[in-house]
């Protein structure tokens, strides 16, 4: 009798799915992710919220370029979309780190590395992790080491994003001194130059849904042509042709 109920079982089984047999799976929506969250603001990109932890990051622009980039391990390939257009462009990660987002006519590459110079002692810790400061002649640079917080592919992103000295970590403020002629005015220049500040560093913990790239977006041409809106880009030649988009 007991050999006929446990054949039934399997039948049943066998005739409505195997995936029965097994637990419902976790949805992933409810997977909660410690990370590092920084409002920053460039020179060129303006206002950017970063998060990023040990496997994903998030680089959601919310000036006025209103882009979004995500990366994810173990591949990380850069997605980058805009909410308003429903485009994204996704590109493996070398390709990423040879171009960045936009030419270095837009936006010079510092040196990875920063000094020689002073180290000025400070007090903020984020994560656990103390900031350092290093001040130059010309420059100083307030940076985070993130060996504990993230992977070395989130700080190659960064890098290659926002282009200011990282020294391994992450640039939370550079400011250069200004000196010599403004190529575009002519003028003289003088004071600080800040290239990069950081409003906000804290740890938290978020959906894992918040590094997802997004589903049903219609694939962009090319990264760059991401960067701006369909509205900027029809209204614009020189916004085509700065970012070297083709019709």
């Amino acid at each position: 009798m007991k050999f006929l109920v446990s054949l039934s079982i399997l039948v049943s089984l066998f005739l409505f799915g195997l995936d029965c047999w097994a637990l419902p799976p976790v949805a992933q929506s409810g997977a909660k992710v410690r990370a590092i969250q920084l409002k920053q603001s460039h020179y060129f990109f303006g206002n950017l919220d970063i998060i990023a932890s040990k496997s994903s990051i998030r680089m959601e622009d919310t000036g006025s370029w209103k882009f979004v980039l995500v990366a994810n391990a173990p591949d990380w390939k850069v997605t980058v979309f805009r909410n308003d257009d429903k485009l994204y462009y996704t590109c493996p990660l070398k390709t990423f780190l040879e171009g960045g987002l936009v030419s270095q006519l837009l936006v010079g590459k510092k040196s990875a590395s920063f000094g020689p110079g002073q180290e000025e002692p400070t007090t903020a810790i984020i994560g656990g992790v103390k900031v350092k400061k290093v001040v130059a002649r010309y420059a100083l640079c307030e940076y985070l080491p993130t060996d504990t917080l993230v992977a070395p592919e989130i700080t190659q992103i960064i890098y290659e994003t926002l282009r200011m000295p990282m020294n391994g970590g992450i640039c939370l403020r550079f400011v250069q001194d200004k000196g010599g002629t403004d190529w575009m005015t002519g003028l003289k220049e003088s004071g600080e130059h800040i290239m990069l500040s950081t409003q906000s560093a804290k740890m938290v913990t978020v959906p894992s849904t918040t590094f997802d790239a997004p589903v049903g977006y219609k694939k962009s041409k090319s990264l760059r042509e991401v960067l701006i809106s369909n509205e900027s880009r029809e209204s614009s030649t020189d916004a085509r042709d700065l970012f070297e988009i083709k019709r």
